[in-house]
């Protein structure tokens, strides 16, 4: 069976994901982008688009990928994907805006749901 890694910066998926290995990366979603692509370099697979829920990625301070353990070489369209989110990062520079506790809560509950969406998708 394949393992699955979830990488985040989202300390509700830090406490809640029990089904899952979770790597915590503190930071900001450019630093799980880092994160992701240094897994793909060791042969990981992107289950999920790094930039999933359609939110631009300075706005959106909490980012989670899935990824899939594949034990081969670099998958290209992983390399892909998170080069594009990069790219997203660095296109969007004026976009990040100082958030509040709550604004910072729901962020994080969202990005949790998503998760849990995509975590159903891929068991379907």
């Amino acid at each position: 069976m394949t393992e699955t890694l979830c990488v985040t910066n989202n300390p509700n998926v830090r406490d809640t994901a029990d089904a899952i290995s979770v790597s915590f990366v503190s930071g900001s979603p450019h630093d799980v982008f880092v994160a992701a692509r240094d897994r793909i370099h060791q042969g990981w697979k992107l289950a999920i688009h790094p930039l999933y829920g359609n939110f631009r990625p300075r706005r959106q301070p909490y980012r989670t990928l899935l990824l899939h353990d594949t034990g081969r070489t670099v998958d290209r369209e992983s390399l892909e994907l998170i080069e594009s989110a990069f790219a997203a990062w660095r296109a969007d520079a004026g976009g990040r805006h100082a958030l509040d506790e709550n604004a910072l809560k729901e962020y994080a509950r969202l990005d949790l749901a998503l998760l849990e969406e995509s975590l159903r998708t891929l068991k379907a």
